[in-house]
């Protein structure tokens, strides 16, 4: 019991500290990707570019999904162009996307072309 509680210990510590200040508009902008929210997202993300690159591949991604792939483009290059290498997962699911966007412009060929 001991030893589960000691590995324990880290999750707890991080799960006990504050959410960081752009959490809010994150999970606000995730449920209505409007521009008004996508707005109040990047402001949240203030100076930082690991928030700034977290808010542009969750945009990214929300307009990949509403079809508007010269949004998505864009976002995903903005959060490239952060250069925060820090954050593995979404510089590299940033990157990743727009190498994929590169060799199919369709691509993902299941959400039709929209915005």
């Amino acid at each position: 019991a001991a030893a589960r509680a000691q590995a324990a210990a880290p999750r707890m510590e991080a799960a006990a500290r504050p959410a960081p200040p752009w959490a809010a508009p994150a999970l606000a902008y995730l449920a209505d990707p409007s521009p008004a929210a996508e707005a109040e997202f990047l402001a949240a993300a203030g100076p930082f570019k690991s928030s700034q690159l977290v808010a542009h591949a969750f945009i990214g991604l929300g307009r990949l999904s509403d079809g508007d792939r010269a949004g998505a483009r864009e976002s995903f290059e903005q959060a490239v162009g952060t250069r925060c290498f820090n954050l593995t997962i979404p510089y590299e699911l940033a990157r990743l996307c727009l190498a994929r966007m590169d060799q199919d412009p369709a691509w993902p060929p299941w959400i039709p072309a929209g915005g």
